[in-house]
Formats: structure tokens, sequence, C-alpha cells
């Protein structure tokens, strides 16, 4: 292998201990093939030049922006130079990465040491002495694209960015995550307004900055994979059919309703559903999108809801999930999380006006969950799951009618079965310790007694085995 294979397939993989981590076979080989296609195909004295522009254009604005376009293009060019120019792109660098720590410490010390009078007096001393350059540089950075892009397919570019995404959901590791932003916000960049690729790299872009959002939740992540779904509407202008803008009204819809979790503006809220109102106008019980769009829909509801308990918005919630319990699509995993979810409000439900009918009704959805679920789910783990709801569904009929002593049993049986599918959370043991215990207070039998303290005991020694692996993991820098 030569050295400028080997400087590409290193920087893919990072490192040896990484990779052998978490092995991903076939994705790791992809991803150092994507590696040299790109090397082969850039000159990296192209990059050298933006980064040139770019950090000209700091040191004329101080904008740290600037800086960062100027690292991002010098760690691309390190990432596609030969092993020979590999110091020289490193010392760059290193360079950059000072200037960005100089700027933000230099920022911090006027913050806390200057007054704002001074700020002031210094700003506008800069600006009546910095002569404008802007047309220039920005003429030069133009041109300074139109090569790269000459030099670069962006489709080498989106096709790493999947790939990063591919090994992310392997790993679980944010660095892949992060790699795999980072080569579709290029990618993107790369392309032209109305070329018929820029609509799906806005998309996979958005996609890849909200997966991030929902790991690290980082609301500036929302904020852009929302501006990068507006971006991507605007960009079917090309062919505004509805079959197109669907999907995107939904993104945008479930993305605006996130943001509404986390900051609680109704503006979010308002905006989501007239995104979501739009795409349920345009479908059917055959659409593909008919169970997503409802489902949606449903939990931005549920999201006031849990903001307000607004008992108009549960009910909402619940009659658009009830239409998709009721229809004849396709039951797959979406479905019955549906369900799930819909037997959970019809609890809460209950629990707010006492109608025994939405508890019957509930752990009617609940049964439906736990036969299906054998069907469309190998995961033994979410089988268990399901099972458990169903018991304490169960427990909840009961609790309302002690002469329903059937209820009891099939809780029992229920939450055997959930025991049984999978290594058992504790709550799913305590939840069959308990019902134990109720059925040997109105039955007195010996043998439920002796197998609820069987479970308690085992409960106990979950709890000091969870306890170990938690002190192990924050030994290890980890969490469990």
């Amino acid at each position: 292998m030569s050295n400028d294979q080997i400087s590409a397939h290193s920087d893919a993989v990072e490192s040896s201990q990484y990779q052998s981590k978490n092995p991903t076979g076939d994705i790791d080989e992809t991803v150092r093939l994507r590696f040299l296609a790109l090397q082969a195909d850039v000159h990296p004295a192209l990059l050298e030049n933006l980064r040139m522009l770019q950090d000209a254009q700091f040191h004329q604005e101080q904008s740290s922006d600037d800086l960062d376009e100027a690292i991002q293009c010098c760690q691309l060019a390190v990432k596609a130079t030969s092993y020979i120019d590999y110091a020289a792109h490193l010392n760059r660098l290193v360079g950059l990465f000072d200037s960005r720590f100089q700027k933000r410490d230099s920022q911090l010390f006027s913050q806390l040491h200057l007054p704002s009078d001074a700020l002031e007096i210094s700003c506008y001393a800069q600006s009546q002495l910095t002569t404008p350059m802007s047309d220039f540089l920005d003429e030069a950075f133009r041109q300074g694209f139109l090569a790269l892009q000459a030099a670069i397919d962006p489709a080498l570019l989106e096709s790493l960015a999947n790939q990063f995404n591919l090994r992310y959901t392997e790993t679980q590791d944010i660095k892949d995550l992060n790699l795999a932003i980072e080569y579709s916000q290029l990618a993107t960049k790369m392309t032209t307004y109305g070329h018929h690729d820029l609509k799906p790299r806005l998309e996979l872009l958005a996609e890849l900055l909200e997966l991030r959002f929902r790991s690290t939740e980082h609301l500036p992540d929302l904020d852009s994979a929302i501006q990068f779904t507006y971006a991507a509407i605007m960009a079917t202008t090309n062919d505004p059919t509805k079959d197109n803008l669907i999907p995107l009204w939904l993104d945008i819809g479930g993305r605006l309703g996130r943001r509404f979790s986390a900051t609680g503006n109704s503006v979010d809220f308002d905006d989501a559903l007239r995104y979501l109102f739009l795409a349920a106008k345009e479908i059917t019980e055959n659409s593909p999108f008919y169970v997503d769009i409802l489902c949606e829909l449903a939990f931005t509801f549920n999201r006031r809801y849990e903001k307000s308990s607004d008992l108009g918005d549960l009910n909402r919630s619940i009659s658009l999930r009830r239409r998709v319990y009721e229809s004849t699509v396709e039951q797959d995993q979406l479905w019955l999380d549906c369900l799930r979810d819909l037997a959970g409000d019809l609890a809460v439900r209950y629990k707010r006006v006492k109608n025994i009918v939405d508890l019957y009704d509930g752990v009617e959805v609940a049964y439906t969950v736990a036969e299906k679920v054998i069907v469309v789910s190998s995961d033994y783990h979410f089988h268990s799951v399901c099972f458990y709801e169903l018991g304490a569904m169960l427990l909840l009929v009961y609790e309302a009618d002690k002469n329903m002593k059937k209820y009891l049993d099939f809780a029992i049986d229920w939450s055997r079965r959930a025991v049984g599918a999978s290594r058992a959370h504790r709550e799913v043991v305590h939840l069959l310790e308990r019902l134990l215990k109720l059925r040997f207070e109105k039955t007195h039998q010996v043998n439920d007694s002796e197998e609820a303290a069987r479970w308690a005991e085992g409960a106990a020694r979950w709890a000091e085995e969870a306890a170990r692996w938690a002190e192990e993991a924050a030994r290890c820098g980890k969490s469990v």
C-alpha cells in the first residue's frame, strides 16, 4: 500500500484502536475507497487557495466564521494531500487553530476587562481604518469554489457522508456522525442552485443535524435542520408537485414540533401544525405517509398536553392514533409504536376522567400490540416492553374493580412472559412482584408469596449489578 493510501485510510478509520473497539467490516472498506476516490479527484492546491482566501477575509473582518471555514478547507486539504506535503498542510492547520484560540481568548479578555464605551470606540476606529475589499474577496471566493467544484464531484462527498452515517448507526460514536455532517455540508455547498441533487442533499444534511440534536440536545443543530428543510422546500420550485412536498411538510412539521418541546415557544407549535395539516389534507389511507403524518400530528398535540394539561389536546392525540388503529395500513414497527402510544394516552385519560371505557379500550389496544409484536419485530427486548405495558394496563383494570380477579391473573401471566422474553428490566420484576403480592392478599396462596419473594431478591441483585456497572463505567469514563 502506498503512502497516499496509508494517509487516506488512517484518516477514514481514525485509528486501529477505534476500529477494533467497534469493527464495522465492509463499511470501513467502503469509506477507505471513497477517500481514495476523493483524493484522486481533488487537487490540494485548490483547497489551499480557498484556505488562504478565507484566512485573508478573517484578518480583514475578524469574523470567527471565516476562520472556521479556513480550518475546514485546510482539514480537507490535509486529507487529500500526498505524504510529501502532509507536514506542510498540518503546520498550516496548527497555525489556524492557534489563530482561532487567540481570537476567542482576546474576545473573552475584551468582554471581561474592557468597558463597553471603550469597545465601541475601538470598533468605530477599526471600521474607519479598514479598507473595504469585500468585492474583490467575494469574486476570489467565487472563482475558487468554481475551480474546486470542477475538481471534486460532490457525489463523492455525499457518498462519504452516507457511509459515515451508516457507520454511526453501527458504532453510535458521535465522531462518525460529526464527519457525516462535515462531508454533507461540503457536498451541499458544492452543489449549484437549481441542480437536481440540491434538494436530496439538503434533506440529508437536515436529517443528520436532527440526528445529532437527538443525541446531544444541542438546539442550534435542530435550528439548522429546520433552516435546511426550508431550503429544500424552496429547492422544489422546479418540480413543486404535492408528492415532493408532502414528505418535506412532514419533516418540517416534525422538527418544529421537537423545537416546541425544547423551547415551549407557541409559534413553533402553530407552525408545526400548519405544515402537518398541509400534508394531512393531501393524503388518503393508501398514502405511504398516512401513518407518519397522523402519528406526528398526535405527537405534536401530545407535546402541548404535557406542557398545558389541556384535555382537548389529549383527546385530539387519541383521535388521531385511533384512526391508525382502525385503518388497514401495513402493520409494521411504526404502526406498533402508534398503538403503544394510543394505549398510553387512554390510560392517562382514564386517570384524569375515570371513564372505565378508556381503560378497557387501552387493554384491547395493548393486547393487540402484545400479539402482533412477535410477528412484526425480532427484538426480544421490545417484546418484553410490550408484554410489560399490557401487564401494567391489566393491573389498572384490577385496581378499578377488585372483583375482576381474572385481570390480575392475566397481568401476572403477561408479566411473566415479559421477564422471560429477555433480561428483564427492574420495573418488570417489580411489577411482577407487586402483582403476586396482590394475588396472595386475595387468595392466600403460599406459592404466590414465595414467588414474589424470589423476584424481590432478584430485583435486589439486579440493583447491585447495576450499581457495579455504573461504578465501572464511571471509572472508564463512559455512561451505562
